[in-house]
């Protein structure tokens, strides 16, 4: 079970890649788009195609904390 996550969890999975890349184009909905209603519409449609529109809040509040860390100057 174990080697199995840890194969999965590579970068050359062609699973994390698809999920990689939803969480990657939701996050950029919400830095483009604001974390309002379209904005986490939006992003609950790129996170819908991998099975994770439950994960819209934690990547929104994610991306927020995000783009204000980098607002001030700073990069995380």
């Amino acid at each position: 079970m174990s080697r199995m996550l840890v194969k999965s969890l590579q970068a050359g999975d062609a699973m994390f890649e698809r999920v990689s890349h939803a969480v990657y184009l939701a996050a950029r909905v919400v830095v483009l788009a604001g974390n309002g209603p379209q904005g986490r519409k939006l992003a609950e449609m790129a996170l819908r195609r991998v099975g994770g529109f439950d994960l819209t809040d934690r990547v929104v509040a994610t991306a927020m904390c995000r783009l204000m860390f980098m607002g001030n100057g700073l990069l995380i």
